[in-house]
């Protein structure tokens, strides 16, 4: 090949021609000037904006009808933010086809925040967004995309934190946390090579000792591929700690899951597991193609305290 035909080669290699470049399709963005919703009394739109407010024993709705192809992974992205008193019940919740449901706590700033499902068959219904709690709270809601997602897509997967608004992270939960007191907020990690913002878990148990556990929202996970689940954290002083990637389907008796232990300090250290997805002749359950993280440490009646930064994970192609 001449040096003129090397270079035009390397163009259309970078344009795409040759071998285009694969990506998430959107396949609904929201408009609120153009677009019919339906609403509730409770919900207004002004411009690109959607606002309620909670009713306590209400759950406004605002919602749009959307038809989706089946045998594909999606991810619905929004900014939120909230203001006015509130509970912690106090939650925005994301209903999919009413078949695929996700809540998110209340965020002071700005908070951009993703959901993510797996279709299996093609179907209509309607994206839902219901607020839910006990006090007269705000909402603002904007920019809500809705994406099929290619393989490229699926291949690193990344939650790092810097979008969120806080107080709470969006993306996780406490896990029955009884008989304990503890928070989970988003910190600024100055002191991480990453900088950004990092989960910081406070817990304390009221007497003895409690193994406590937070919870992600579902992340996608494919059958049999192998993958690295991996994450930076640290602890106020020396703790056992776990993590975990948990196929749980409520019914199940047998429900896949991995995970490892570890112990974390006070320096920020990188944390790594290597597993492979499940097996759907084994797990048939798990053909909804989804898991969530869990972390798992334990609290006494001293305050334990760990933070937790870019998470990752990736699955690992041959």
């Amino acid at each position: 090949m001449n040096r003129k035909k090397f270079r035009n080669f390397l163009l259309l290699l970078a344009s795409g021609i040759l071998f285009p470049a694969t990506a998430a399709e959107t396949v609904f963005s929201s408009d609120f000037a153009a677009q019919k919703w339906n609403k509730a009394p409770a919900w207004t739109i002004e411009g690109d904006t959607a606002k309620a407010t909670q009713i306590p024993g209400k759950w406004p709705a605002l919602s749009y009808p959307i038809s989706l192809d089946g045998n594909n992974f999606y991810r619905c992205t929004f900014q939120y933010r909230t203001s006015g008193p509130t509970n912690a019940s106090d939650k925005l919740l994301l209903h999919v086809h009413k078949k695929y449901n996700f809540a998110y706590p209340t965020a002071t700033e700005w908070t951009t925040t993703s959901a993510y499902f797996y279709l299996v068959n093609s179907g209509k219904g309607d994206l839902t967004f219901q607020l839910e709690g006990k006090t007269p709270f705000q909402l603002q809601l904007r920019k809500i995309t809705l994406e099929k997602l290619s393989a490229n897509d699926l291949k690193k997967l990344r939650i790092d934190f810097k979008k969120d608004g806080g107080p709470m992270p969006s993306f996780f939960r406490k896990h029955f946390w009884k008989n304990t007191e503890g928070s989970l907020q988003v910190v600024p990690a100055e002191d991480h090579i990453e900088g950004g913002k990092a989960m910081r878990i406070t817990a304390q148990a009221k007497s003895g000792k409690k193994q406590l556990s937070v919870y992600s929202l579902h992340l996608p996970l494919e059958p049999e591929k192998r993958y690295r689940l991996s994450l930076w954290a640290k602890a106020d002083t020396q703790t056992p700690f776990s993590f975990y990637i948990d196929g749980y389907v409520s019914g199940q008796k047998k429900h896949w899951y991995k995970g490892t232990q570890t112990k974390l300090t006070p320096r920020w250290e990188k944390q790594i597991m290597e597993f492979s997805g499940p097996a759907l002749a084994e797990h048939p359950q798990m053909n909804k193609r989804t898991a969530y993280l869990i972390f798992s440490f334990p609290a006494s009646e001293n305050e334990t305290g760990i933070n937790i930064q870019s998470i990752e994970l990736e699955r690992l192609d041959k």
